[in-house]
């Protein structure tokens, strides 16, 4: 049954977007953001983009008709986002193309001036960045902080949008592979993960046309938890309630064994008898010949740790929930003996290169110590097993582009990215990271790039820099200067 008061919040929302939309005069109203709005509105109610324009036709003839070249190509933009596949463009031109003729005008104008492309010139190939030839990309996305602590000003559909123009501007730059590496959310609450759910459905539409579950790999991070009234962690149950159960990604809960309908991916799962132990999911990608080892560092086991004691002892009960939030900030992460026991007893030797993802940091960051007791354990254990690399997000920042931090054979080498999403440390700028993989040789080149976005919410190849590069073998890593 649905819950009236999310109803009525739902309809408030429509109601004020239709509002707005229906207030729309020409292209000079700079009150509102109309691009936005319309995106908004139509994630909201599933309307067309011929229902946007039986609300207020002001909006055809002003975006599509009347518009300067700016107007047009802002348009032609939320086009693509609403019509995003030739079919999709299509139909539409079948059934209401008499009706609005300068909508399919707009979409030829534009694919011929740019080629098809959109978003912002100068994006060079990978290989011609890179210097070497690229099999895919893996985008990392980590700690979007949808709810209170985002700070882009981007709803979601905005910010997947703005990641989308990416692929728009150069074909070659689809991801293979996207990592979200932990704290999705603000505080782990149903609103948080519904904006999440909204953002990866946008993604999924505009860049493959359909829901790619196998594409998306969630691990959580300690945001993510639900803390409980009486001061425990919920073992993630709102993290499983809306991956495993929506099937919108793969993360390290759900079935033991799982395959993509092409049989180019299969996920397993190690799922320990402890109720106090993770799981771990290892997803092999065969046409990149590459394994991802999923990891969590923020389950909290159930248990209180001693700092939300402290607060909670000390608090009245209406003051519990913020202090708690506060606490989730400084969390340390948890990796356990029984955890590493678990991954050194089931992970046997891969059969492609590894990469492992976990949301915490396992080494110190310039002034940010690494909290995770037994990390240095598990990155020994990670590089036993012939898994080198580890991605992760928490830190909110990224390293110096002069670090000295050295490669050790006998340790897996932790690669940070930025927030997408969050406030960030010092003069570390929001953004993702790019990994370019190579082809799966004796020495297999990875080069690790990051991607701040600017202030405008945009993402522009003058600020694509690279950050990291290495030669990954079963024998080791080089980094590359």
């Amino acid at each position: 049954m649905s819950d009236p008061k999310e109803n009525k919040e739902k309809y408030d929302k429509v109601a004020q977007l239709r509002s707005l939309i229906k207030g729309f005069k020409n292209s000079t109203d700079v009150r509102i953001d109309i691009f936005g709005v319309i995106l908004d509105y139509v994630g909201e109610t599933g309307v067309g983009l011929e229902g946007i324009f039986g609300l207020n036709h002001k909006i055809y003839t002003g975006l599509f008709v009347e518009g300067n070249v700016e107007t047009k190509y802002n348009a032609h933009i939320l086009l693509k986002s609403l019509l995003p596949t030739k079919d999709d463009q299509i139909t539409f031109e079948k059934y209401h193309g008499k009706s609005y003729p300068e909508i399919g005008a707009v979409l030829k104008e534009f694919d011929v001036k740019t080629g098809g492309v959109m978003g912002f010139p100068g994006l060079p190939d990978p290989d011609t960045l890179v210097g070497f030839k690229v099999a895919g990309i893996v985008w990392q996305l980590s700690d979007i902080h949808f709810g209170s602590m985002n700070k882009t000003g981007l709803d979601p559909i905005e910010l997947a949008e703005t990641l989308c123009r990416i692929v728009d501007s150069n074909k070659k730059y689809l991801p293979k592979v996207i990592i979200v590496s932990g704290d999705i959310t603000s505080d782990g609450s149903e609103e948080d993960y519904k904006e999440f759910r909204k953002f990866i459905g946008h993604l999924n539409k505009r860049l493959w046309g359909a829901v790619q579950k196998y594409r998306i790999l969630v691990i959580p991070g300690n945001h993510d938890i639900r803390w409980l009234k009486d001061g425990t962690a919920d073992r993630m149950k709102q993290f499983i309630k809306y991956f495993v159960k929506s099937r919108m990604a793969i993360t390290p809960f759900g079935r033991k064994e799982e395959e993509s309908g092409d049989g180019n991916v299969t996920v397993n799962r190690i799922i320990s008898k402890k109720k106090d132990v993770p799981p771990i999911a290892l997803v092999t990608y065969k046409d990149l010949e590459l394994q991802f080892l999923l990891l969590v560092s923020a389950y909290y086991s159930g248990t209180v740790p001693k700092e939300v004691r402290d607060i909670i002892s000390g608090l009245r009960k209406k003051k519990i929930s913020d202090a708690l939030k506060k606490i989730l900030r400084i969390d340390k992460g948890e990796i356990t003996h029984s955890y590493i026991d678990l991954l050194s007893s089931e992970i046997k030797e891969l059969k492609f290169d590894g990469i492992a993802v976990t949301h915490h940091h396992l080494c110190e960051f310039g002034a940010e110590p690494c909290k995770t007791e037994y990390a240095n354990e598990l990155l020994r254990t990670l590089a036993e097993k012939g898994i080198y690399v580890v991605l992760h997000g928490h830190t909110h920042m990224v390293e110096d582009k002069r670090f000295s931090r050295l490669v050790t054979k006998s340790l897996a080498f932790p690669v940070p990215c930025s927030s997408l999403g969050g406030e960030c440390v010092g003069t570390h700028n929001r953004g993702f990271s790019l990994h370019f993989i190579g082809n799966p040789e004796d020495k297999r080149r990875i080069a690790t790039f990051l991607w701040p976005i600017g202030s405008t919410n945009y993402f522009t190849p003058k600020d694509l820099f690279a950050r990291y590069w290495f030669r990954l073998s079963k024998d080791g890593i080089e980094l590359e200067s």
